[in-house]
């Protein structure tokens, strides 16, 4: 159990060095200056004055009350820091609740430990020894870093020495410092935590801070809440965690990170938007032109095909959707649905030249447009392929996933279009269900018998 620290009586030397202002001791050269710095000695109350550089600037009553009958019960347990700064004139380095708790108990004199520090050593020492206290809260601990960063010209990597906190650690309180200054006061009162304050500053608008600050108190918002209310579904979290666990990393998303998470979501949103629009459109179009449902959907198939197998690369292969990856399904789905309806315009005016001999037709429609898809894809297959060749990755997956999906797409249109319309004739390609249709894509050509 701590004891109470013992008065100690000033012998006549020491006595006689404190009450002689010819002989007072002002820096650790004057003679007898051994005498007095570095031991703990009872100072008079009215000889101490209070430190203008303290970093602590809330000091509740309440608390100094318990303090005072804490003292009053059992004394003075640690003496405070003092510096000399004159004749009978000391200034409070740490210890300052202790002083009020004392003066509270109009207690004559207290126990204190002699420095001699100039103004920049007192500041470095007060804010160094408050940093280390645990009942500051966290924008007082902030303060204290950024008054030594532009007080005493500390770097980050200098602080994490002196005070023995990561340098990881310094900058997440540092940063506590752009948020809005009622977030900042909301913090202090203990209306949020930390937590919460960390994930708000992410937020760089004050306006959007404020937003979700009121939410926060609104809602009783956790700080797992709070970071997914502002990081959207999460996502982004969840894959870092995977990558970075949080019993060794500590990890923060920075602006440009939601920037980047909300970027790629918009990206996706406009991805999903625009095939739709294209799926639509497409079916339209084969509407206006077969006047047929089934091969509306026999169209879709080979076009989709190459997009969902891509998409099974891409999660086998772990490749994250990010706005380089979201390009190939746009790029490659306008490719394959152009030869798509090549084809079967091609196949359509030969069904009806034909007199509806389904075989023929589809082996006259691969003749004619089948050479140019293979070239055509053959080129682009190439073409992309050099993207392989970058030092980014994100090139280098545009060209892998593009290539390899229009490869798959000239197959599908090559085998899987004609397969189906050929294992399908008796219920698609017939002379019944293919009206004449609306639109006349190519000219027809007058057939002759041999």
């Amino acid at each position: 159990m701590a004891k109470a620290y013992k008065k100690q009586s000033l012998g006549r030397g020491l006595s006689a060095l404190l009450e002689n202002q010819d002989n007072d001791i002002n820096s650790a050269q004057d003679s007898n200056a051994d005498k007095l710095i570095g031991n703990v000695i009872e100072i008079p109350i009215d000889q101490i004055k209070t430190n203008p550089f303290q970093p602590r600037t809330n000091f509740e009553n309440d608390k100094i009350s318990q303090l005072a009958s804490s003292i009053e019960q059992l004394g003075i347990i640690q003496p405070i820091t003092v510096r000399k700064t004159g004749f009978k004139s000391f200034q409070i380095i740490s210890g300052e609740r202790r002083f009020r708790a004392v003066s509270f108990l109009k207690i004559k004199s207290i126990p204190a430990y002699i420095r001699i520090a100039n103004d920049q050593q007192s500041l470095e020492m007060a804010l160094v020894e408050n940093i280390q206290r645990e009942n500051l809260d966290p924008i007082e601990i902030a303060l204290c870093y950024q008054r030594l960063i532009d007080e005493i010209m500390l770097t980050q990597d200098e602080m994490s020495i002196r005070v023995g906190k990561k340098r990881s650690t310094i900058s997440n309180y540092l940063r506590l410092l752009k948020l809005d200054p009622i977030i900042q006061t909301g913090i202090r009162d203990g209306f949020i935590s930390m937590g919460h304050g960390r994930a708000l500053v992410s937020v760089e608008a004050k306006e959007k801070q404020l937003k979700y600050y009121k939410k926060i108190l609104s809602d009783s918002l956790s700080v797992r809440q709070t970071e997914k209310l502002i990081s959207g579904n999460g996502i982004l979290t969840k894959e870092i965690k995977k990558i970075f666990p949080e019993d060794r990393y500590d990890i923060q998303l920075t602006g440009k990170s939601l920037i980047f998470l909300k970027g790629t979501k918009y990206l996706i949103n406009n991805l999903i938007l625009s095939l739709s629009l294209a799926i639509l459109l497409i079916a339209l179009f084969m509407a206006y032109l077969f006047r047929s449902f089934k091969m509306i959907i026999i169209s879709l198939i080979p076009n989709l095909l190459p997009l969902l197998v891509t998409a099974g690369m891409m999660g086998y292969l772990s490749i994250p959707i990010k706005p380089s990856t979201i390009l190939v399904f746009s790029i490659a789905f306008g490719i394959s649905v152009d030869d798509t309806i090549h084809f079967l315009a091609k196949y359509r005016q030969e069904l009806i030249d034909s007199k509806w001999k389904i075989q023929r037709s589809v082996y006259a429609a691969l003749r004619e447009t089948g050479v140019s898809m293979f070239y055509t894809s053959i080129v682009l297959f190439f073409g992309f392929s050099v993207f392989m060749i970058s030092e980014f990755g994100g090139t280098v997956a545009l060209g892998g996933l593009v290539s390899a999906t229009l490869l798959f797409a000239m197959l599908a249109n090559l085998i899987l279009l004609p397969s189906l319309l050929i294992s399908l004739e008796r219920t698609v390609s017939n002379e019944d269900v293919m009206k004449e249709p609306t639109l006349q894509i190519l000219e027809r050509k007058e057939t002759k018998e041999v």
